[in-house]
């Protein structure tokens, strides 16, 4: 999967920058899947788009319940599906990417986010501290991240569900310089913060605590037109 950029922005602006980028007339339907309390919906209607949330343990009302492992139960295909940081969560990835992709209309999009293991910080982590950043123990316990996912394993869980990569950017890719310069532990975090921008400047993929993904899924019917060309 190649990079096509390091962004400074988090997961729900580049979220809404996908969504205004795909917007279709009339006003296509927008899934938001791990939607929390919906934080999303005001974007997602200012592009003018219809918005339709999910979580798991839906805390409010008009939150429905949706388990990933289970088909979809809605009649109308979805022209977009967002699922930002809920891969990480999933036992069986692979089962629950075949249901968003049901749930999808053909040619419809996918906007995925998930903390980047490749992230300089994290690998700086990994050997000093023997733990990456976002995967530790605390993060299974206290978060459910159960499923790390690496970019070219997400790539290809895509691929097999029917889906076509579009764009791979890193998110919140800005390092920022250590604070508190009055305290016993600055040198070292500066020593760190140096040493992971020396990761950053060999690997562009290291650069930024998540990564995002857009991708198509693949219309069969074009699909078989391609193949007999």
């Amino acid at each position: 999967m190649k990079l096509t950029a390091n962004l400074d922005c988090d997961r729900f602006e580049y979220a809404e920058r996908c969504v205004r980028k795909l917007a279709v007339a009339p006003p296509g339907l927008v899934v938001d899947i791990g939607a929390g309390p919906g934080l999303l919906r005001i974007g997602v209607e200012a592009a003018g788009q219809r918005y339709l949330a999910f979580d798991l343990h839906p805390e409010h009302a008009e939150v429905r319940r949706w388990n990933l492992e289970d088909p979809p139960d809605f009649p109308d295909k979805a022209d977009v599906v967002l699922m930002l940081e809920v891969i990480e969560h999933l036992w069986n990835p692979k089962l629950c990417l075949e249901h968003v992709s049901a749930a999808l209309k053909p040619g419809g999009h996918i906007i995925l986010t998930t903390p980047n293991p490749r992230w300089s910080r994290g690998r700086f982590d990994l050997l000093i501290r023997h733990q990456m950043a976002c995967f530790t123990i605390d993060d299974l316990e206290q978060n459910h991240h159960v499923f790390t996912g690496w970019p070219h394993v997400i790539e290809r869980l895509l691929s097999i569900s029917g889906f076509e990569i579009l764009e791979y950017v890193t998110l919140d890719s800005r390092l920022a310089w250590p604070n508190r310069p009055m305290t016993v532990s600055y040198p070292g975090r500066i020593l760190k913060h140096l040493l992971s921008k020396r990761i950053e400047g060999a690997d562009p993929q290291a650069r930024g605590m998540g990564y995002g993904v857009l991708a198509k899924k693949i219309d069969p019917v074009s699909a078989r037109g391609r193949g007999s060309s």
